[in-house]
């Protein structure tokens, strides 16, 4: 995913799945190249490269 898609889910009203690493995450914040995201079967919480999110269509 690009940084640009990832602010477009981010301000989207729509619940729009997207993984990382095969898990569902929560895109909580987009700075730069980086998003912090939450894990929705742990709750853990990191900062990872945009590039490493992938939206489900």
């Amino acid at each position: 995913m690009n940084t640009k898609r990832a602010k477009e889910i981010l301000d989207s009203n729509d619940m729009i799945q997207v993984l990382h690493d095969g898990a569902s995450v929560w895109l909580e914040k987009v700075e730069g190249d980086y998003a912090k995201v939450k894990n929705l079967s742990t709750n853990i919480e990191e900062k990872i490269p945009v590039n490493e999110l992938h939206e489900v269509h």
